[in-house]
């Protein structure tokens, strides 16, 4: 159905809105975790009501923005946040395909390089992470509960990030900008995820994974659950952390191992995936000449 271009001015002006009032929150949440230091960041608690207050925040907002607008009434609201089982499972295998075929390949370049063994490489980037780079919250966790306390974190930072950041502004744009959404939602998510900013802190792997993939892949199925378990179980290195610091190391080895089998299956079924589509995509090509 066509968007008269009143209804675009509207949808584009909404953005606009939803967008100022994430960007204040997570800037000025930035600042004031900068400005009061180790005492604040050291508490999990205030990650905890930090992250559930962002997604009470940004719910209301698209919430109120849905009915305002009405771009999510044929679809649904929580189709427009990506929270459906449709495309779940398609979300969730191409991102961890594409993530650990990019590890597979730095791995036997460096074991052509270097002779290194990957699987140890791993094992030493996950120590020098958790001893020297791991959120100062960790310290403040009893170490048996440790690994939960940290999926539950970044399952909801997760929520905040793919649910509210990603799926419903591009829900929300794409249905009257089409695919030139993509790049104005992947690029606004760059410059909010770790307020690079404020902190310079600008990391290539989360540009080009969460920033640019995690986008085309929610644009092509609309999923966000299945974005949030990659990140989640495959790709956030403080999660796997700690297990190590939690759990200890060969706990950190089983997961590096169950991340590495799932990793393989899913880039075995990505190509089923892909191939499945291009024999119908022929069938159907044939049909249509065949008539």
């Amino acid at each position: 159905m066509a968007v008269s271009y009143a209804d675009k001015l509207r949808i584009l002006a909404s953005a606009i809105l939803y967008y100022i009032i994430i960007y204040l929150y997570i800037y000025l949440g930035s600042i004031l975790a900068l400005k009061l230091g180790p005492p604040l960041i050291s508490n999990p608690v205030f990650t905890f009501i930090y992250i559930v207050a962002a997604i009470i925040l940004f719910l209301l907002t698209a919430y109120i923005i849905h009915r305002y607008v009405g771009v999510c009434s044929e679809a649904g609201f929580i189709r427009c946040l990506g929270l459906t089982t449709n495309g779940f499972l398609e979300s969730l295998v191409f991102s961890s395909a594409i993530i650990t075929l990019a590890a597979v390949v730095l791995g036997i370049a460096s074991y052509i390089l270097n002779g290194t063994n990957p699987f140890n490489e791993a094992v030493k980037a996950t120590i020098r992470y958790a001893y020297y780079s791991s959120p100062e919250w960790f310290n403040s966790v009893p170490l048996r509960l440790l690994p939960v306390v940290s999926l539950l974190v970044w399952f909801l930072a997760g929520i905040m990030w793919f649910t509210f950041i990603q799926a419903f502004p591009l829900n929300l744009l794409s249905r009257s900008f089409g695919p030139s959404s993509i790049p104005l939602v992947s690029l606004s998510f760059i410059l909010l995820y770790g307020a690079p900013l404020l902190t310079g802190n600008i990391k290539l792997d989360d540009i080009l994974f969460l920033g640019i993939t995690y986008t085309l892949i929610l644009y092509k199925y609309n999923n966000s659950l299945g974005l949030i378990t990659c990140y989640v179980l495959l790709y956030e290195m403080p999660v796997r952390a700690s297990f190590l610091v939690g759990w200890g190391l060969n706990a950190l080895k089983v997961v590096i191992l169950l991340q590495l089998s799932w990793g393989i299956t899913s880039i075995v079924f990505s190509l089923y995936i892909i191939i499945n589509n291009i024999i119908h995509a022929g069938r159907d090509l044939e049909n249509r000449e065949g008539n």
